[in-house]
């Protein structure tokens, strides 16, 4: 496992146990998908104009594994409910993850790689939440930033 943490800024509004079970599911599919060893990279990035519907930045999260990658005539189904291509799988662990990363605001999708047999990269995007400290006489008051003001799904405010 190695780490390339290097987004300047990496706060999301967001359910944390809803998110820690994005990234683990995706560190335990990476995992699967190289049963005789390999490196598994998780990078963090920044990205300023990622986000065209919010006009804010996002935190971009990349799971990329030496795996055998997904077949292309696969990709498309890859976060379907119910599909799996592992003996014993319930087919469920992408499906939720999609809907999740959708719930928060975010989106997630299988990067394209140049070559077979080079494992599979998965890439989250969430908005990053920025959060606005207005000081009054004896009174702190704090505001989700202009472009987080339209996300969908639960209650950010």
């Amino acid at each position: 496992l190695r780490w390339e943490l290097n987004a300047e800024a990496d706060r999301v509004l967001g359910e944390p146990g809803q998110l820690k079970g994005v990234v683990i599911n995706l560190m335990l599919n990476a995992l699967d998908a190289q049963p005789d060893g390999g490196e598994l990279l998780v990078q963090s990035v920044l990205r300023t104009g990622e986000d065209p519907g919010r006009g804010g930045p996002v935190l971009e999260l990349r799971f990329r594994d030496q795996g055998t990658g997904v077949p292309a005539d696969i990709q498309d189904r890859i976060f379907e409910p119910f599909f799996t291509t592992k003996g014993g799988g319930s087919g469920i662990g992408l499906a939720v993850v999609s809907q999740t990363v959708r719930d928060h605001g975010g989106d997630v999708f299988l990067a394209e790689r140049t070559r077979v047999a080079q494992g599979a990269e998965f890439v989250v995007r969430l908005p990053l939440a920025a959060v606005v400290l207005e000081r009054a006489p004896g009174q702190i008051e704090a505001r989700v930033a202009p472009w987080m003001e339209e996300v969908g799904g639960p209650d950010r405010s």
